[in-house]
C-alpha cells in the first residue's frame, strides 16, 4: 500500500491518509525526514508497532519504538 502511493504521487514531498482511522503520513523529502528523524525526534514518539513487544528485544529498545518520551526510554548505542 505504502509503496503503491509512493509510486502514485513521485513530485509529492509528503502524503497524508487514513488508514481506517489511523492518520498515517509518507514523507517522501529527504529534508522533511531530517528534520523529523533529528532535529525534532522526541516530538514523534508512539509509532506503530510493527513487531509486537517481548517477541524482538532489540527491536523494542531502538528509537523507532519508542513508547511514551525519549527522557523515559533506555537508548543504546552501537
Amino acid at each position: 500500500m505504502m509503496i503503491n502511493l509512493y509510486k502514485t504521487f513521485p513530485e509529492e514531498r509528503y502524503i497524508g491518509m487514513y488508514q481506517g482511522t489511523l492518520p498515517t503520513l509518507l514523507v517522501r523529502d529527504p529534508e522533511i525526514i531530517k528534520q523529523v528523524a533529528v532535529k525534532e525526534f522526541d516530538h514523534f514518539v508512539n509509532h506503530r508497532a510493527f513487531i509486537p513487544d517481548g517477541v524482538e528485544p532489540l527491536w523494542s529498545r531502538n528509537l523507532v519504538a519508542l513508547r511514551g518520551t525519549c527522557k523515559e526510554a533506555p537508548l543504546f548505542f552501537f
